[in-house]
C-alpha cells in the first residue's frame, strides 16, 4: 500500500501535513483561522494604530498579515515589505527612510496604469515632485523607460504625440531637403568644376520640434520630512491611507538566527517613536518574539498595540479541523478526536496539544510524525493508535529542529554553548523546575552555572518564577518539548 492509498483512508483527497510555511501554502486563504484574540487586531489595524506583532516561529505571523492586507479597504496603498537586502546589518534609521522611500515609489510606478487619472489632476509642482522621486527611487527600470515614466507625468497627451510624430516629419522633410540639395550640389560641381560633397543620408536641416521634460534634478537628501511628503503626495493622486506592513526580518539569511543581531538590526525601526506614530501612515510589524524581547525595554510599547500570539488549544483545533477539510475529499472530513482509536485517553491527546506549544505549525509536524508512523507500524489502520501516537510523539521531540526556534550565535565555533548543549544539561535534571544549585549538582556546569541560566533565560528556553526553595531562585523550563524528554528518558541531540 502506498503512502498516498494510506492517507486517503483517513478521507484525504491530498495530504495536508508537508508544507510548514505561509509562503509554501497553495490554498492560504481557505487554510486561514483566526486566533482568538484576532479580533483586536483586525481592530487595531482598522483604527490605523501602530502594530508590533511579536510571536515565536510557525505561530502564523505572515497569515495574519496577509490576511490584514486582503481585507483592507480597496483604496488603501499598501506596501509589504520582506526584503532587507539593500540594508547593511546596521542600518540606521536613515537607511530605513530610504528603503521605504523606494518601495513607495517603485510600489506606486507598478500601479501606473490605476492611478494615471489621479497624476493628471495632480499641480505641476507635484508632477515635478513626482518626477523627482522617480530619477532618485525608482531601481526597476532603464534609463529609457525612466524617461518615459517622467514624460508620461508631466506632459499631456498631446504634448507626448507630438514628441512621436516629429521625429518622423523631421526625418521627411530632411529627407526630401537632402535631395533637392544633392541635386543642387551636383549642378554647381559640374558647372564650376568643384568637389561633389557626400551626403548618403538625410542631412539635419530641420531641427527635431519636440516638448521637453524636465530630468535635470539634483539628488534627494532623504529624511522624515520627504518620507511623510510622499506619503501625502500618494494620498492626493487618490489613496486614502498609506500602510507599510514589515514583516521576515528574522529570516535574513545574513543574521543566521542571531537573536543580538536580528535585535540591532531592527532597534532603529522599532524605537523611532517619530516614525510610527507618523499620522501621513500606519505601521504594521511582525516580528520574531526573540528579538522584541530583547528590545522590549526601549520599545514604547504602551503608544503602540503590541499583541503576543498565541494559540489557544480550541484554536489550535479549529486550525486543524479547517486544514483537514480543505484537503478532504467532498463530505468525508473529520472532525479532530475523530482520528484517534478508542484507547487513546483525553490525557494522551491534551499532551499532544501541550507538546504543539500554542503554535500551529508543531502540531503540523506532530500529526505528520503520526501519520508516518501510523503507516509505518499498520497501514492497514483508519485510525491513530496508541503505539503510534507514542512513537510519533517521541520521534517529534528527538526529531525536531531546535535551531529554527532558537537564537544561536552568529560565526560561533561548533564546540560553543548552543541550544542544544543548553538542552542536554536540562535533561539531567528530574524536574520541570530547579535551582541554580540543583542545576550545577545534576548537571556538572559549576562556575559557569549562572551564566548558563541567563543564556537560558535570553534565548526563552527557561523563565524565572517568583518562588524560592531556601535562598534559591527557581526557574521552570518553558519548552514542553524538553520537559516531555525528561519525563521520558529521551535524548536530544543536534544531528551530526
Amino acid at each position: 500500500m502506498t503512502f498516498a492509498e494510506f492517507y486517503y483512508k483517513f478521507g484525504l483527497a491530498e495530504y495536508p501535513f508537508n508544507t510548514f510555511t505561509t509562503e509554501d501554502e497553495r490554498k492560504t486563504k481557505e487554510l486561514f483561522i483566526e486566533p482568538v484574540d484576532y479580533s483586536l487586531i483586525k481592530d487595531a489595524f482598522k483604527n490605523s494604530r501602530t502594530i508590533i506583532m511579536a510571536g515565536n516561529r510557525g505561530t502564523g505571523k505572515t497569515a495574519i498579515v496577509f490576511d490584514l492586507i486582503r481585507n483592507a479597504p480597496q483604496n488603501s496603498f499598501i506596501l509589504y515589505i520582506d526584503d532587507f537586502s539593500s540594508l547593511s546589518e546596521h542600518p540606521s534609521i536613515k537607511d530605513f527612510y530610504k528603503m521605504i522611500c523606494e518601495y513607495l515609489v517603485n510600489t506606486l510606478m507598478s500601479r501606473a496604469v490605476e492611478i494615471k487619472k489621479g497624476i493628471s489632476h495632480l499641480p505641476k509642482e507635484d508632477k515635478l515632485f513626482l518626477s523627482q522621486l522617480i530619477v532618485n527611487y525608482m531601481t526597476t527600470v532603464t534609463y529609457q523607460n525612466l524617461n518615459f515614466e517622467i514624460e508620461k507625468i508631466q506632459l499631456s497627451g498631446f504634448s507626448r504625440f507630438i514628441n512621436k510624430i516629429s521625429k518622423f516629419i523631421q526625418f521627411a522633410l530632411n529627407y526630401g531637403l537632402s535631395a533637392g540639395v544633392k541635386l543642387f550640389n551636383s549642378m554647381f560641381a559640374n558647372q564650376f568644376s568643384l568637389p561633389i560633397i557626400e551626403t548618403n543620408s538625410a542631412i539635419g536641416i530641420l531641427p527635431q520640434v519636440k516638448v521637453n521634460v524636465d530630468t535635470s534634478f539634483k539628488d534627494i537628501d532623504t529624511s522624515f520630512s520627504l518620507l511623510t511628503r510622499i506619503c501625502q503626495l500618494i494620498k492626493r493622486i487618490g489613496f486614502s491611507n498609506v500602510v507599510v506592513m514589515v514583516d521576515k526580518i528574522d529570516e535574513d539569511s545574513r543574521f543566521k538566527n542571531d537573536g543580538e543581531q536580528i535585535s540591532t538590526f531592527i532597534k532603529p525601526l522599532l524605537t523611532d517613536n517619530k516614525l510610527l506614530l507618523c499620522p501621513d501612515l500606519q505601521i504594521a510589524i511582525s516580528l520574531w518574539s526573540i528579538p522584541f524581547d530583547n528590545l522590549k525595554s526601549d520599545i514604547r510599547t504602551q503608544k503602540f498595540y503590541c499583541p503576543v500570539l498565541q494559540w489557544h488549544r480550541d484554536d489550535l483545533i479549529r486550525a486543524f479541523n479547517q486544514r483537514v477539510k480543505v484537503y478532504s475529499c467532498e463530505h468525508t472530513a473529520r472532525k479532530f478526536h475523530e482520528f484517534f482509536a478508542d484507547d487513546i485517553s483525553p490525557e494522551d491527546i491534551k499532551q499532544l496539544l501541550v507538546l504543539a506549544n500554542h503554535n500551529p505549525r508543531d502540531l503540523w509536524h506532530i500529526f505528520n510524525a503520526l501519520f508516518h508512523k501510523q503507516y509505518a507500524i499498520d497501514p492497514n489502520a483508519s485510525v491513530f493508535t496508541k503505539e503510534a501516537l507514542i512513537g510519533a510523539l517521541a520521534d517529534f521531540v528527538t526529531d525536531f529542529n531546535y535551531f529554527e526556534y532558537y537564537p544561536r550565535k552568529k560565526n560561533a565555533r561548533r564546540d560553543s554553548m548552543d541550544i542544544y548543549r543548553y538542552i542536554n544539561h536540562l535533561l539531567k535534571l528530574p524536574d520541570a523546575v530547579f535551582t541554580a544549585n540543583q542545576l550545577n549538582s545534576y548537571a556538572g556546569t559549576g562556575s559557569s552555572t549562572n551564566n548558563f541560566i541567563g543564556s537560558m533565560q535570553g534565548m526563552g528556553l527557561i523563565v524565572r518564577t517568583d518562588s524560592k526553595i531556601g535562598t534559591g531562585i527557581v526557574y521552570q523550563i518553558s519548552d514542553p518539548k524538553v520537559i516531555y524528554a525528561i519525563h521520558k528518558g529521551l535524548r536530544i541531540a543536534r544531528a551530526q
